[in-house]
């Protein structure tokens, strides 16, 4: 970051590096559990997610019980948003999902992270839901999504 000055220009170097690193284990800063996928919804349509039971990238399904990181990009090409949260039930995260009206609106490019190195607890059954929609009709929608979470 620069700025020009009088005599000379102000730099202020903006370092996140190893801000986000995690290392194998279950501990705080550690995590043993990935789920990465792009995925579609057509139009006007959902998915609910099951944070619970989800299949890491060698295709074998893998329990998780704390998630320390959700990362979901909404696709540019897409027309309509993508809508993060909003489950009729079983809600994950109820501090910022608490009902049904509780959203995250991805517009076309947009991203949005969760981070948090002690992890926040998936219940089976009552907080293991992350609910994905298309806003609208007439055109589907792709997203990328990451989730790093641990075993135990």
């Amino acid at each position: 970051y620069t700025s020009t000055l009088d005599q000379g220009i102000a730099r202020a170097a903006i370092t996140l590096e190893n801000a986000l690193a995690l290392t194998d284990g279950t501990g705080s800063g550690q995590a043993d559990r990935v789920f990465s996928d792009q995925r579609t919804i057509t139009a006007s349509s959902s998915e609910t997610l099951d944070l619970n039971s989800m299949v890491d990238p060698f295709a074998v399904a893998r329990t998780i019980a704390k998630i320390k990181m959700i990362f979901i990009k909404a696709s540019s090409s897409n027309v309509n948003n993508v809508e993060i949260g909003g489950a009729a039930s079983n809600q994950f995260y109820a501090n910022m999902f608490k009902d049904s009206s509780d959203k995250v609106v991805l517009r076309p490019g947009a991203c949005w992270m969760h981070y948090d190195p002690t992890g926040l607890t998936v219940t089976d059954s009552s907080a293991d839901s992350l609910k994905i929609a298309n806003s609208s009709s007439g055109s589907s929608v792709v997203y990328d999504i990451l989730i790093v979470g641990t075993s135990a």
